[in-house]
Order: C-alpha cells, then sequence, then structure tokens
C-alpha cells in the first residue's frame, strides 16, 4: 500500500529535521530554518509536531528506533553466541561508513550534540529503543558466562563489546589518520568485525573464569 500524503508529509519534516539538528545541535537550529529547509510553512509542524521540541523529540524516537531495529532479534532461543555477537557489532561498524549508512552518521552527530548540550530528552527515547536491545544482549552474555542474572558485571561486559565498535563511528576519523590501512581494504568493515568478534570472546571468557574463581573460592 503507497504512503498517504500525510505519511509522506511528515517522513519529509523528520528528515529534514534530522539532517538540519545532527548539523547545528537541536538549540542552534531555528523553527524558521526548519520551515525554509523542508519547504514547509510554520502550520505544517504545529500540525504534525506541535513545536520545535516536539518535533525534535520524534526525530529522535524515529532514528534510534530504526537504529534498534538493525541489530534484529537477540532474545530468541536459537541463537548462537557468535550470531549475537555479530548482530550487535556489524551494525555499528555500518554507521562507521558515511557512503553506507548516512542516517546512522547523522544520528551519531545528533548523539554527539546531546553529549555537548544535552536536551534531556534523550534518555527517556534510549530507554523506549535501545534499552529493549542492550537488556536482550545481556540476557544472552550471562548465559554464556555462566550467571544466573544479569548483574553490573555483565551490564559492563556488554559496554565493553559494543564499545569496540562504537569507537569506530566516533573515532573513525581520528583511526583513519593515526592507521589508514586498518580501512583500506574493500571489506574492510567484515575484516574489523570478525577481529572485533575474536576480542569479544576473549573478555567473555575472562568473565566467565573470573566468576568460576569466585564460585570456587567460596566453597
Amino acid at each position: 500500500m503507497p504512503a498517504s500524503p500525510h505519511t509522506d508529509a511528515r517522513m519529509h519534516l523528520l528528515q529534514t529535521a534530522l539532517a538540519l539538528f545532527a548539523q547545528k545541535g537541536f538549540h542552534a537550529t531555528s523553527i524558521r530554518e526548519l520551515c525554509q529547509t523542508a519547504q514547509v510553512n510554520l502550520s505544517s509542524i504545529k500540525y504534525y509536531f506541535g513545536d520545535k521540541a516536539g518535533l525534535y523529540r520524534e526525530v529522535l524516537l524515529w532514528g534510534f528506533s530504526q537504529m534498534a531495529d538493525s541489530f534484529g532479534q537477540l532474545d530468541h532461543d536459537s541463537i548462537t553466541l557468535d550470531q549475537a555477537l555479530l548482530q550487535v557489532v556489524q551494525p555499528l561498524l555500518q554507521q562507521a561508513d558515511p557512503h553506507e549508512q548516512p542516517l546512522d552518521m547523522l544520528l551519531m552527530r545528533l548523539y554527539l550534540f546531546e553529549m555537548i548540550q544535552p536536551s534531556s530528552m534523550l534518555p527517556d527515547i534510549l530507554q523506549q529503543t535501545v534499552a529493549p536491545v542492550h537488556r536482550a544482549f545481556c540476557r544472552v552474555l550471562a548465559q554464556h558466562c555462566g550467571a544466573d542474572e544479569v548483574d553490573a558485571e555483565i551490564h559492563q561486559l556488554a559496554f565493553a563489546i559494543g564499545t569496540m565498535a562504537h569507537d569506530y563511528c566516533l573515532s573513525r576519523d581520528w583511526m583513519q589518520t593515526l592507521a589508514p590501512s586498518v580501512f583500506a581494504a574493500p571489506d574492510a568493515n567484515s575484516q574489523i568485525a570478525q577481529r572485533l568478534l575474536g576480542y569479544a570472546h576473549a573478555l567473555i571468557a575472562h568473565e566467565r573464569s573470573r566468576r568460576l574463581s569466585l564460585s570456587t573460592n567460596h566453597v
């Protein structure tokens, strides 16, 4: 079924707003600029989103929902550890390539603005979109670490694995300056993903060994 004119107009505003907010941040982007760039009048923004804050919140919700969906299903019973690791690592690496995932690059820039000039909206958006993915990944890790439940250490393990790939987004320009050969191969992202997979296994093995040692000492 083709999208309705209302759906197309709303999506056009979301995409235009994301590009502007990612370029200038929420505070420095004016309603007038949004209207001029999207070639709409103020009433369109009021109709679909209420005001600039409402538009910004919907941009965050839409964008991070798209990002969360890219990780796929991490909590079905048949998923293997390697499948779960790749489902987390590969989307983060793809976000590092502006030629492949322009939406994700815009979201990363928007996230950086949030770190510098917080709008107070992002924590709630992340709870709705990214938190379920994180919790599902933690459950997989707990299972393979011999943990009865997801505790603080399992969360730290999930953060460590995600951060290895996430840094390729936030620090890609720096990495290319320091070591351009890392990205020289046509299948660089695939090679990096496999290497990070090995690193992740080492982290998981360390956590499993740490827990086994603590359990043995308490006997």
